[in-house]
């Protein structure tokens, strides 16, 4: 039922409020069931989001693995509900396994099909979170929550004038989505799902969850909530993949983390401006995720319009700490490489990289026997690394990408769209031969857009360089996001790995000053021998000036079957 992603939508919407904050946070590592392994991140998911909260002057319920329990989540929403008053917010997160079973009230799947253009599938499936100490049979089948119960719940707290937040890090989320990637995208390094592996349940106890009425709302639905009802989860699609992230050496979900950081009053934009509207936390939960999953995972934020996009997210309780500045500047280590068995000999490189004694001790592994490199923890990263030269090229692309990053430019909204396959869906993993198209945000006031790659093995790759008004219009789409631009079609080619498209919008007399931009410009190509070095520099001479930078990471793969 949460075809759109339940996460925090429910609790964002009005937080300028001195309204009071009632919070249950929920992290479920263990499981009583056999089939649904034990878990590695929920618990520290719900441990980093209450400590959030309390810095916010919030005092959170907190339910950890055995205290996870049905009535006790119950029990909270009823009398949540009971005490709210208008302005008040309730915020729920849930981090553990999700599943599927059987609708309660047939029909109503269908009913919750997006309103996007896509065809309406009806799988007969409620989406669940699965508590503890869920059994197929007997009392302990009651162990567990369905989406719609939640809706319900939400919507009894909206009426009263009160907002929800819901964070569901879990899988099928989007109706509830917490996997980790397929095996072609991780190697050896899979972690764990939050389906155990088994994704539908059949529990003896099929006492109505919800009622016929609440099982037909939407998450999205504004009516039904008054746009009181703000949702945050990994993925919207819910069959979409999710990985897990490992930090400081703990394993977290991505969302919950990003999540943590935001309501700890963390969270920067690219500028180093502190987040602080419902729009802006929906930017920085995108990009991050993206960022912090090597473009495998693209956190969703739903339930964000005009009436409620520029409402403040954090509490602002009286005794709330005030929001942490960002730290300085500090250099950052090399990451470590750890070259797996029979890789060439490696002699670190000052700056780029240092090599690992151990596999757990670093960030990157080299796999000879496949010619990819790791990230470790989270994804394959670049193939067709077979020699040190390529190993060297990697990591001088990652020292670029962390150095553009750094660029001090204004940011706008881009995305790489499949043309054939899925030509109205925003994708991050492509196939050799795929034919894309860049969509993105035209910021006001430019009238050049260059287009450039920047593959993970290395180097630059022309894509197009074009007058910004020559290109053609999309529908114009709602929201901070929206991409209203079409820049032509182009075919994925080798190299392929963790790729990232970069974007710049500028004026043709600041292009005068750039001699690597200009001349990509007038010759419709890299010019000759030029590359990295001279991209960095051109942007770092336009830190101040007037220009526009779009960073979109994804994934280049061979055609499924090869490799």
């Amino acid at each position: 039922m949460f075809r759109t992603s339940l996460l925090t939508a429910s609790l964002l919407a009005g937080m300028a409020q001195a309204g009071q904050w009632h919070a249950l946070v929920v992290g479920a590592n263990t499981y009583e069931d056999g089939r649904f392994y034990t878990l590695d991140g929920a618990v520290n998911d719900a441990q980093s989001l209450a400590a959030a909260l309390k810095m916010q002057g919030v005092q959170p319920q907190v339910l950890l693995n055995d205290k996870v329990r049905y009535a006790a989540i119950r029990d909270w929403w009823q009398a949540s509900i009971k005490q709210a008053k208008a302005g008040d917010t309730l915020f729920f997160s849930f981090a553990g396994h999700g599943v599927r079973e059987a609708e309660h009230f047939p029909g109503t799947e269908l009913a919750n099909a997006r309103a996007d253009g896509a065809e309406a599938i009806d799988d007969g499936l409620d989406e669940v979170l699965l508590l503890p100490g869920y059994l197929d049979q007997g009392k302990a089948s009651a162990e567990r929550i369905v989406d719609q119960e939640i809706l319900g719940w939400a919507q009894q707290a909206t009426q009263k004038g009160a907002r929800v937040f819901i964070v569901a890090d879990a899988c099928f989320a989007g109706g509830m989505t917490r996997s980790a990637l397929s095996s072609r995208d991780y190697g050896d390094t899979l972690m764990k799902s939050r389906n155990g592996g088994a994704n539908i349940i059949e529990p003896e106890d099929r006492t109505p969850r919800g009622t016929e009425a609440s099982a037909k709302l939407r998450a999205s639905d504004k009516a039904a909530f008054g746009h009181r009802l703000v949702y945050a989860v990994p993925f919207e699609n819910e069959e979409k993949v999710v990985p897990e992230i490992v930090v400081d050496g703990k394993t977290h979900g991505a969302l919950s983390y990003l999540m943590a950081q935001a309501l700890a009053g963390q969270a920067r934009n690219e500028l180093g401006a502190p987040v602080q509207t419902l729009a802006q936390l929906r930017r920085f939960l995108r990009e991050q995720s993206r960022k912090a999953t090597e473009s495998g995972q693209q956190v969703s934020l739903e339930g964000i319009d005009q009436e409620n996009k520029n409402t403040p997210f954090l509490p602002q309780a009286a005794n709330a700490a005030p929001a942490e500045k960002p730290a300085a500047a500090t250099k950052r280590k090399a990451p470590a490489l750890f070259a797996g068995k029979d890789c060439p000999k490696l002699t670190a490189a000052a700056g780029l990289f240092t090599l690992a004694s151990a596999p757990q001790a670093a960030d990157f592994r080299w796999q000879c026997d496949d010619g990819t490199i790791v990230r470790t923890g989270v994804v394959t990263v670049a193939y067709d690394i077979g020699d040190s030269a390529a190993v060297q090229a990697f990591f001088r692309q990652q020292a670029l990408l962390r150095n553009i990053e750094a660029v001090r430019l204004p940011r706008f909204a881009a995305n790489i769209r499949a043309v054939q396959a899925r030509p109205g869906q925003e994708v991050t993993v492509f196939e050799e031969g795929d034919e894309v198209a860049i969509a993105f945000a035209a910021p006001k006031g430019f009238d050049t857009l260059i287009a450039l790659n920047l593959p993970a093995g290395g180097g630059v790759q022309m894509i197009n360089a074009a007058h910004i008004d020559a290109l053609a219009r999309l529908p114009q789409a709602q929201g901070e996001d929206a991409v209203d631009t079409l820049l032509g079609e182009t075919t994925v080619a080798p190299p392929f790995g963790n790729d990232h498209l970069l974007l710049l919008a500028v004026h043709r007399d600041t292009l005068a000053q750039l001699p690597f931009l200009s001349a990509v410009v007038e010759n419709g190509n890299l010019p000759q021998g030029s590359g990295s070095d001279e991209l960095l520099l051109d942007l770092q001479a336009l830190s101040g000036k007037q220009a526009a930078l779009a960073i979109v990471p994804f994934t280049s793969v061979r055609t499924t079957g090869g490799h």
